[in-house]
């Protein structure tokens, strides 16, 4: 049994996945994360079977969700309530969801992502300007921030599909206005043959 847990601890510790955390509006998100621990461990046994873990975010968009860098050597002065970081969030594993793996796919100029700020280490939404060499490093402007930098691709997590959704919307809808503007020049035509006969007439 104690064999059996101690292969439970190395599947855990590391694991990348997604875990809740619910926002000061009340709303639970799921954010990148990596499980660092088992929790509970030292509780005595009873009803309770449930299996927990601490989980650090890998892409904290804010101070409370950015790991604390002297919490994991165990030098921070603070508990978790007293910390302006994270000590990590423990949450049930059945909580826990699959990793976001970046797909760079779905980068594209002018498309959005998260990127993260050297100034603060935290996530911010960003626009790509440019991509280098298949994605070997990007330019992205930060627009609250009004900054841009260039970032290698492990500081880059496209969200490009929310953008082509938008794209494909738009294209559609443009055209759907072109083809009306072309179906009203041709009923204009149609009604007044002496105009569809002017030269360099653009519909």
């Amino acid at each position: 049994e104690e064999e059996e847990e101690e292969e439970v601890e190395d599947v855990l510790n590391g694991m990348k996945c997604q875990a809740p955390i619910q926002e000061s509006w009340g709303a639970v998100n799921y954010h990148n994360a990596m499980v660092v621990c088992r929790e509970g461990e030292d509780e005595p046994e009873g009803d309770d079977d449930v299996i927990r873990v601490r989980v650090l975010f890998t892409h904290p968009t804010y101070n409370a969700m950015k790991p604390c860098p002297y919490f994991m050597d165990g030098r921070c002065r603070f508990d978790q309530d007293g910390c302006r970081f994270s000590h990590g969030r423990v949450v049930e594993l059945s909580q826990l969801q699959p990793f976001q793996e970046p797909d760079f796919s779905l980068a594209h100029i002018g498309g959005s992502c998260l990127a993260r700020h050297s100034s603060d280490g935290l996530w911010h939404k960003a626009v790509i300007s440019s991509i280098e060499n298949l994605y070997d490093s990007f330019t992205v402007h930060f627009t609250a921030l009004n900054s841009t930098e260039q970032l290698q691709p492990d500081a880059v997590l496209p969200i490009g599909y929310r953008i082509t959704t938008s794209c494909e919307d738009g294209i559609r809808n443009r055209e759907r206005a072109r083809e009306g503007r072309a179906g009203a020049c041709r009923a204009s035509e149609d009604s007044d043959p002496a105009r569809g006969q002017v030269p360099g007439r653009v519909c």
